[in-house]
C-alpha cells in the first residue's frame, strides 16, 4: 500500500434530531425515537451534557468549519464532537486507538475504494 500524507479528523455532530435517523423506520419506531429525544434525553442532558440535542444546522456548520480548517483540533487530537453546539476534542475510544484496527480499516477502505 502506498503511504500518503492524509490528515484525518474524526467528526461527530453529537445527538442531532431531525436527521436521517428513523426516517425509514416504522411509525411506531419514529414515535418512540421522538419521545426519547424530547423527554428522556432532555432529562439525561441535565447530568450528561453530551446528551443535549444539537440542531442539524449547527451540525452542518461545524462540519464545514472542520473541513475548511476553521475548527482545528489541538496538537495530538484527531476527534471533534459537538457538545451543546460547541466543539470538544476528547480522546478516541480504545478501539479507535488500536493500531491493528486502524491498519485493518485503512486496508479494507483502500480495497473497497480500489486504490491499492
Amino acid at each position: 500500500m502506498k503511504k500518503r500524507q492524509i490528515e484525518v479528523i474524526a467528526y461527530s455532530p453529537g445527538l442531532t434530531p431531525g436527521t436521517r435517523l428513523g426516517r425509514d423506520s416504522s411509525l411506531i419506531m419514529r414515535v418512540m425515537v421522538t419521545f426519547l429525544m424530547h423527554t428522556v434525553f432532555r432529562i439525561v442532558g441535565l447530568f450528561r451534557p453530551e446528551y443535549i440535542m444539537g440542531t442539524p444546522e449547527r451540525s452542518g456548520e461545524a462540519l464545514a468549519e472542520v473541513a475548511l480548517g476553521a475548527i482545528t483540533p489541538p496538537e495530538g487530537r484527531i476527534y471533534v464532537i459537538l457538545v451543546k453546539g460547541e466543539p470538544i476534542f476528547p480522546d478516541p475510544s480504545e478501539l479507535a486507538q488500536n493500531h491493528n484496527a486502524q491498519d485493518m480499516l485503512w486496508q479494507k477502505s483502500a480495497f473497497m475504494a480500489d486504490i491499492n
